[in-house]
């Protein structure tokens, strides 16, 4: 019975996404073209405004339990930290001290930046608390080999957010997002998502003792139908 009300969730929000998109697509394609072609820079601002406010409710819920494993002091790393404004907004409210981490400077903060090439950490054995890697793994064409330094380097937890590709739906909705931020990032990697199941595989393999592991719809679920995955790691 829970399998089939979530199918049927997965069903009515992907039919509303795939309408959303259209009329989104429809609309706003001239002046995102026309943006692009002659100033790029604000669709960019705008994007991390958004981007920003997203992340405050992912971190900032209490529900979302973080604040057992980030405790106020201790040496974070955010590893594919992007803009660093998911960071950044991490080390204000958890009191943490927060190290980027990325193959090239997307940097927007002042918060330290190490590029590495996309396999080895440039960092000693545990050199870090904990290692953040939010929504990263699917866009690397190395997750494995990125888990595995993580590991190395962590001394305590790795927490990991992911999307949960399950179904058909889901399918769809992680490969079309996964090629449009690609192509909005000039990132070029093959975009590999996984379920939670096949996941947990990957972690049991590398020696990963699985404290936390749960499915969750998103914030943005009625344009991502795609349930995301939260796992804490422990060496």
């Amino acid at each position: 019975m829970e399998k089939v009300f979530d199918l049927s969730l997965n069903v009515f929000f992907a039919v509303i996404a795939i309408t959303w998109w259209v009329l989104l697509v429809i609309l706003s394609l001239p002046f995102f073209i026309l943006g692009l072609l002659y100033n790029p820079r604000p669709f960019r601002k705008i994007y991390e405004q958004i981007h920003a406010k997203r992340l405050r409710k992912i971190f900032y819920t209490p529900v979302r339990g973080l604040d057992e494993y980030l405790k106020p002091g201790l040496k974070v790393l955010d590893l594919g930290s992007g803009t660093g404004l998911r960071a950044e907004e991490i080390a204000n409210y958890y009191k943490v001290k927060v190290t980027l981490c990325d193959i090239d400077d997307f940097n927007r903060t002042n918060l330290p930046l190490k590029i590495f090439d996309g396999k080895n950490l440039p960092f000693p054995d545990k050199s870090f608390d904990v290692v953040l890697i939010s929504f990263v793994l699917h866009h690397t064409d190395h997750p494995v080999e990125l888990l595995k330094e993580a590991k190395r380097v962590a001394v305590k937890n790795v927490i990991i957010y992911e999307d949960n590709k399950k179904d058909m739906a889901s399918d769809f909705f992680t490969m079309m997002h996964g090629r449009s931020y690609n192509w909005f990032h000039k990132i070029k990697s093959s975009c590999t998502f996984y379920s939670k199941e096949e996941w947990e595989r990957i972690f049991a393999k590398l020696g990963y003792k699985i404290v936390v592991s749960l499915t969750r719809w998103r914030s943005d679920s009625l344009t991502y139908p795609v349930k995301e995955c939260l796992f804490i790691l422990a060496n």
